[in-house]
């Protein structure tokens, strides 16, 4: 029992690592972006936030903007990369439980 108790604590501890890891490196990497043109490649105008929606939260990005759709401008842009940064973060979390509660039950 004790056992089972610490592999369920390994996974949450886990699975929080990749969640937070993502948060800060999505949120790193969009506020970089708009301050230095390092993603120019992907658009003149919000680079950095684009860059994110696109490679980095493509999949909760398109769900969501498939419903509503925020222009890039203003408060209501920095409040839909946040809202989708943490829908992503959540995402991968329950992914990366997942796998382990899986990978880790076949070994």
């Amino acid at each position: 029992m004790a056992f089972t108790r610490k592999r369920q604590e390994l996974y949450f501890k886990i699975s929080d690592a990749v969640a937070v890891f993502h948060a800060i490196m999505a949120l790193i990497i969009s506020g970089l972006g708009e301050i230095i043109p390092i993603f120019s490649f992907v658009s003149s105008s919000h680079g950095g936030i684009k860059f994110v929606y696109r490679y980095i939260d493509a999949p909760v990005y398109y769900a969501i903007d498939s419903f509503y759709h925020v222009g890039y401008g203003g408060l209501d842009l920095l409040i839909y990369l946040v809202l989708i940064i943490l829908l992503s973060s959540f995402l991968y979390w329950v992914i990366c439980y997942l796998f382990l509660r899986l990978f880790l039950a076949l070994f």
